[in-house]
């Protein structure tokens, strides 16, 4: 989505549709699966647009791009397992050997890029779903969130000023999505926040490990791609994160929007959301937001006629 022949780990040409990457799979899988697996809605529709490298990693601006260009082909759900952190403030890097401190500027403008896509999106009638990532950090405090990056990337000579946004999961209109693990507790690893979660969806966990069958506690799902070597992969896997939850959300918002049409991006949230299963706390809370996104209560609600 804009981003071919910026950076060494890419897939390859702009027509180059192979995955390199099974995360991407995996969540398309948990959506519309029809094999072995079944997603949360087999007779969905999907388009896949490659805005991260072979690595996963990627620019703002190829995921902003993506998300413009989908909303344009008329894709009306949004299912963004990716994030990271956009730095208000200031970022400084401090040279080991001459002891230099250079400033290394923020992240502002990707932080209204992501703005401007998501707005784009919603008003023409695409919903924006994000996972809400997979540090366990209470990401309504932008100051934790600013001293997690320096815990991470201090003994590099970095250090980040400021306050800390986890986008584009915290963007206004996006549904934010935390995960529940095997007994519908939060996650071990999930984000949380009061006004930073929407929704919550099981995400798996990995608590359990080494236990012999610690790995039923993932979620398991389609997982293919091309091995580096030429050699294709297909098959199974399982995983957790926030990404699982996700594509979950993602599915129930794509099933509303399905079964009627003439709905907008904010009607098919406000469905979603308020058909959520109240768990934790009563009421919305900084861990599920809402509550466990819910299939059947969503369309329930779907007015009739």
């Amino acid at each position: 989505a804009g981003g071919w022949g910026d950076d060494p780990s890419e897939a390859g040409a702009r027509a180059d549709y192979l995955a390199r990457h099974g995360h991407g799979t995996h969540c398309a899988g948990t959506i519309a699966a029809n094999g072995r697996v079944l997603g949360v809605g087999p007779d969905l529709g999907l388009r896949a647009y490659r805005v991260l490298t072979r690595e996963g990693s990627g620019s703002t601006a190829w995921i902003a791009a993506g998300m413009v260009q989908a909303t344009k082909d008329g894709c009306r759900v949004l299912s963004l397992s990716l994030g990271g952190f956009a730095v208000m403030g200031q970022v400084f890097w401090t040279d080991p050997e001459t002891g230099a401190t250079y400033r290394l500027g923020n992240s502002v403008a990707g932080f209204l890029a992501y703005q401007r896509a998501v707005r784009f999106a919603v008003e023409n009638g695409t919903v924006v779903v994000a996972a809400a990532g997979n540090d366990g950090l209470n990401c309504a405090n932008k100051h934790l969130c600013t001293e997690y990056l320096n815990e991470l990337y201090g003994h590099l000579g970095y250090r980040f000023v400021g306050a800390t946004f986890t986008v584009p999961a915290w963007m206004p209109g996006v549904i934010c999505v935390s995960a529940t693990g095997p007994d519908d507790s939060l996650a071990s690893y999930s984000n949380y926040g009061p006004g930073y979660i929407d929704l919550a969806a099981p995400g798996g966990d990995f608590q359990r490990w080494p236990e012999p069958g610690w790995w039923y506690d993932m979620c398991l799902n389609t997982y293919a791609l091309v091995l580096p070597d030429g050699t294709p992969f297909v098959g199974y896997a399982w995983m957790a994160g926030t990404s699982m939850a996700c594509p979950k959300t993602s599915g129930v918002a794509a099933l509303v929007a399905s079964t009627h049409p003439e709905l907008g991006a904010q009607q098919i949230a406000e469905i979603v959301m308020q058909t959520a299963e109240d768990i934790g706390r009563v009421g919305v809370d900084p861990y599920f937001g809402h509550g466990m996104v819910n299939a059947y209560r969503s369309l329930s609600l779907v007015p009739q006629g």
